[in-house]
Formats: C-alpha cells, sequence, structure tokens
C-alpha cells in the first residue's frame, strides 16, 4: 500500500535545496507549481 506523500518540494540534493538550483523562470518549474497535484493523489489513490 502506498503511503502518502510529502506535498513539499525536495529539499536535498547533494547539501542545497533543489528548488534553488532551477530556475524558477522556466515553464514547466511554473507548470509544476500551478498544477494541484493533491487533487491528483487524491483521485487516483482509489486505484492503488
Amino acid at each position: 500500500m502506498l503511503t502518502p506523500s510529502n506535498t513539499g518540494h525536495q529539499t536535498s540534493f547533494f547539501g542545497t535545496d533543489l528548488l534553488l538550483q532551477l530556475d524558477s523562470s522556466d515553464p514547466l518549474i511554473q507548470l509544476s507549481q500551478a498544477i494541484p497535484w493533491s487533487e491528483f493523489e487524491d483521485s487516483f489513490a482509489k486505484h492503488y
């Protein structure tokens, strides 16, 4: 059974915050922050 995922972002990749290493103006980063991930998780959880 899957455990609830952490709703935060990855806090470490070799000691620094991963989001600080990425370009926040990148369209894919902006899209990932706009998607309501918890709604997807809630909808798909019943299938797993």
